[in-house]
């Protein structure tokens, strides 16, 4: 995570996603905050799969991001 995936969320999600903003649920701007999202299906669907909706109302994140990002969650969320 704070390697490579917190510059991504920073990048794309936390505008939304962040405390105390009614936009996106979730806080992704740290770690446990994001795993909280990673562990069902809709995180999946919604970021990273090709028909993925996030960012709202922007483009999917670019297919390599996406595909890191599967990498990651498959290899076990490091956070480090």
């Amino acid at each position: 995570y704070n390697n490579y995936v917190k510059a991504i969320m920073d990048q794309y999600c936390i505008s939304c996603h962040h405390t105390g903003n009614s936009q996106g649920p979730g806080d992704f701007t740290t770690y446990s905050g994001l795993m909280a999202y990673t562990g069902g299906s809709s995180f999946f669907a919604r970021v990273i799969q090709d028909c993925a909706d996030m960012p709202q109302g922007m483009a999917p994140l670019p297919k390599a991001i996406r595909d890191s990002l599967d990498v990651w969650i498959k290899n076990c969320a490091p956070e480090n």
